[in-house]
């Protein structure tokens, strides 16, 4: 499926940065002087890497000490009365995979926490046993300090050039209460598009959305705080930086979000991101409420970043990119467009805490697309225990399928997924048009299943990314002939 271009006459248009706006800045761009990961392909790699480590974590948090690890999800859920406190705590990799940790502890004992964002930086392809050396060591300082806390969501990347610019970044979260949903996450970019300058408004906008869009799904507009992750390798960038995020402040500024001010995290590393937090009255829709026979729609077409890394490879052969520009101008539009209406819309079909879902009436799971793109149909099938049966393919470009990348679906402030019964659905991908959104329907949750897999439209073995040639991008799935999904009519 493609693309097809928004309107604008609908609510989501005042949320577009204007096209002469975007078109100027591009065109103070430069062409870079080396090869990056791009927004969300940033982060360290999850299957081989991270989840191993996170496993044997979980174990030992659970056997060994007070701290416990939430569940997989979006966002760190907590209960709360509405007053948050947020602490941030800075540590080298090299000091926590030393033993040298006293710091984590006194930090604890200060900040007393009852959760935890982590965002973690390594150089490219950091092993299994680096990981696990500075996650341990640093979970066993925070816990010789006696205070119980969730560990509620973690980022790990991999932008440092050096090992001096690895860092574990510590925001210790306290709250009391329960009248309220608390939500709390951190995402953390290098560079969006390496054409622009480092410190452009254009990779900052993007940055804040991307960390935004992941309390977003979770239906909340209420209470938000940014407490910036920002770093700069050449100090001369920090004023531009700090120009950027005045400019975004009055971007969102009729959305009531305070940015709190914090210091550059100072490793000299080109980061670029927010830990974010916010409350709602509403029940939070979660990876494991979904469940069998509901339809999963996506709230836009996906493959944000696979043009900008074909423009990159481009330019190392010194081959022609002018091709590539209005689509590049287009995802970029898309990244830099909070998806602050998608979340109203969401919030309005959940009940208020407390109540019990109505699968008649409600939104059940919501699911980010942002790094995995289509593959987070596939964490969506493992939380919940089912097995999913994937449709279509919605691109923004057909050229986007073609991409030399390991998974051009891949995106920053990405797609959102919503599953919820037939019915549900069919009414919010109207709305979803309306607003000026260009939702499709992904597919059908199959039946439960003690190991999930992706059941696979024998039609998009046409992309060679889903097939690959000995394995496609899926862990466990199958293709199977069409079954067919509700069809929401175009207007």
């Amino acid at each position: 499926m493609l693309y097809n271009p928004p309107s604008m006459t609908a609510l989501l248009d005042r949320w577009r940065v204007p096209a002469g706006e975007l078109r100027a800045e591009l065109a103070r761009g430069r062409k870079p002087g080396e090869m990056v990961c791009l927004g969300c392909a940033a982060k360290v790699e999850l299957v081989q890497t991270v989840y191993p480590v996170l496993e044997e974590l979980a174990r030992w948090l659970r056997e060994k000490t007070k701290i416990s690890l939430q569940p997989r999800d979006d966002v760190y859920l907590f209960p709360t009365d509405g007053e948050i406190e947020l602490t941030r705590g800075r540590y080298a990799v090299s000091d926590l995979a030393a033993g040298r940790t006293a710091q984590v502890t006194e930090d604890v004992k200060r900040a007393r926490p009852t959760g935890l964002v982590a965002l973690a930086n390594f150089t490219p392809f950091p092993s299994r046993d680096k990981l696990k050396k500075a996650f341990f060591n640093f979970y066993e300082a925070a816990d010789r300090a006696g205070v119980p806390f969730v560990v509620g969501k973690g980022h790990t990347i991999q932008i440092a050039k050096s090992e001096r610019e690895e860092y574990f970044v510590a925001d210790y979260v306290r709250s009391s209460g329960s009248s309220l949903w608390g939500v709390a996450n951190n995402d953390t970019i290098s560079s969006i598009d390496p054409n622009l300058e480092y410190a452009s408004w254009v990779s900052l906008f993007v940055a804040m959305n991307n960390a935004l869009n992941d309390i977003f799904l979770s239906g909340v507009t209420r209470g938000i705080r940014i407490y910036p992750t920002v770093d700069a390798r050449d100090p001369a960038d920090l004023p531009a930086i700090a120009a950027a995020m005045a400019k975004y402040r009055a971007f969102v500024a009729p959305l009531g979000i305070e940015i709190v001010e914090q210091p550059p995290l100072g490793f000299g590393t080109k980061s670029m991101g927010t830990t974010v937090v916010g409350v709602t009255d509403r029940e939070v829709p979660i990876n494991q409420r979904l469940q069998p026979g509901q339809i999963l729609i996506a709230t836009r077409p996906v493959g944000d970043l696979a043009p900008l890394t074909e423009i990159l490879i481009r330019q190392s052969l010194d081959e022609d990119t002018s091709d590539l520009q209005e689509l590049r101008e287009r995802v970029l539009t898309e990244m830099l467009t909070p998806n602050v209406e998608a979340a109203k819309l969401i919030a309005r079909h959940l009940p208020a805490k407390g109540e019990p879902f109505d699968r008649a009436r409600h939104v059940l799971s919501c699911r980010d697309m942002t790094g995995p793109g289509i593959l987070a149909v596939e964490e969506l099938a493992q939380d919940s225990g089912n097995d999913v049966y994937v449709h279509d393919i919605a691109l923004h470009d057909e050229r986007i399928a073609s991409v030399d990348m390991p998974n051009p679906t891949s995106g920053t402030n990405g797609a959102i997924i919503i599953g919820a019964d037939e019915a549900v659905a069919r009414r919010l991908h109207a709305e979803l048009r309306e607003i000026g959104y260009r939702p499709w329907v992904i597919g059908r949750v199959e039946r439960a299943s003690r190991e999930p897999r992706i059941l696979i439209n024998r039609a998009l073995a046409r992309y060679g990314f889903v097939k690959g040639v000995r394995k496609g991008i899926f862990d466990r799935y199958e293709f199977v002939d069409e079954r067919g999904v509700p069809h929401f009519a175009e207007p």
